[in-house]
């Protein structure tokens, strides 16, 4: 593994407790949670402090979480719950979450009413991307811009928000750049690589990371990584954040060249209009992104999809959705007919968040590659 990915790998293991939070704290700035990738990063950043995404410990007990959401809900969301409890998010200053779905909704309202914050707030998301849900938006973060300022005791003014939108449409590019690479016959880095890069990129400073990424960047474009062709495959589907999920998948015999997660390409695939104003850009480039499956029209991520397929010569599509996500569950069997028609095989897996890598379903991955391997 190159040394820079390597680096980045710890970093996640250390999570919110890495070196770099705890040096920004150090210096007295603050640190704020979100929980969903609809929360504009960078308008956090533009008032001094640094977003951290809430995600959850592999393996977490539910028990105390269990509590106080029920349950059906989602056990990515529980996961989250349970991570907070157990102190794991205590050195935040603030929380900023949104409606995205009912248990990051339930989520966000219990931790604002049992772990005491002293900075929290909650964004209206609305379900479509049209221009009214746009000026929708808007208003809704120009809210939170309102509440940063008062709670920061500073005021963010436009070049503030220009030079984080432009260190964040940076970070996008880089991103882009190195997921360019994995369309290669003989991909430099593995999916499990990709997802430990960005998901390192949730949870440390902009400047810093950046830097790390050009070095990355610069490293596998100069020293292409020989491998045997595998099959390649893309996953799409509910939060995946675990990258040792994704290296499981890889050693029964493919490339993962690909993702449809909010912790992959739809992340990073959209960039800020920097012409525009710094609010209406933001509002803009959060709502009509790639949309998650909460968004409609559906088709937006259906096509998104299938470019990924195409782009990077995927063999199928892994939908994996967590088990009790209502949204994913609900989109499936259009992605279905669509795949279908598209004439892309796949393959749906329902699991648990943090019930380990693969576990009971590599049975059903093994017969999918299979197959696979058996068509090709």
């Amino acid at each position: 593994m190159n040394e820079n990915i390597a680096r980045l790998k710890k970093i996640n293991i250390s999570g919110f407790n890495n070196e770099y939070i705890n040096e920004w704290q150090a210096r007295g700035d603050k640190v704020i949670g979100w929980l969903c990738t609809y929360v504009p990063e960078e308008l956090i950043y533009a008032a001094g402090a640094l977003p951290v995404r809430v995600m959850a410990d592999e393996g977490t007990d539910l028990g105390e979480a269990d509590a106080y959401l029920h349950s059906n809900l989602c056990s990515f969301a529980r996961s989250c719950l349970a991570s907070a409890l157990k102190g794991k998010y205590d050195g935040l200053d603030g929380l900023v979450g949104g409606n995205t779905c009912d248990a990051m909704r339930r989520l966000g309202d219990i931790w604002r009413n049992y772990l005491k914050l002293p900075f929290a707030h909650i964004l209206a998301i609305p379900h479509k991307m049209t221009d009214k849900a746009v000026d929708f938006y808007k208003r809704e973060i120009e809210e939170l811009k309102t509440n940063l300022e008062e709670f920061i005791g500073k005021s963010i003014s436009e070049r503030d928000l220009q030079k984080a939108i432009q260190m964040y449409n940076q970070t996008r590019a880089l991103l882009q750049k190195l997921n360019e690479l994995r369309a290669q016959p003989n991909p430099p880095l593995s999916g499990a690589e990709m997802l430990s890069i960005v998901k390192a990129g949730m949870i440390l400073p902009r400047e810093i990371y950046n830097a790390m990424l050009e070095t990355i960047l610069g490293d596998l474009s100069q020293n292409p990584r020989p491998s045997a062709p595998k099959l390649r495959i893309v996953i799409s589907g509910s939060i995946l954040d675990d990258p040792e999920h994704i290296r499981a998948i890889e050693e029964m015999g493919c490339w993962v060249v690909a993702e449809d997660l909010c912790t992959g390409s739809r992340y990073y695939w959209d960039l800020v209009d920097e012409k525009l104003e710094p609010m209406e850009a933001l509002a803009r480039r959060y709502i009509q992104r790639i949309p998650c499956a909460r968004m409609r029209p559906y088709t937006g991520r259906f096509n998104h999809l299938v470019h990924l397929a195409e782009a990077f010569k995927a063999d199928g599509v892994i939908y994996e959705k967590i088990k009790f996500c209502d949204l994913y569950g609900d989109d499936y069997p259009m992605f279905k007919a669509g795949l279908e028609e598209h004439r892309i095989p796949h393959l749906e897996l329902e699991r648990e968040y943090g019930a380990g890598s693969v576990g009971q379903i590599r049975t059903r991955i093994e017969a999918f590659l299979e197959m696979l391997t058996v068509n090709k």
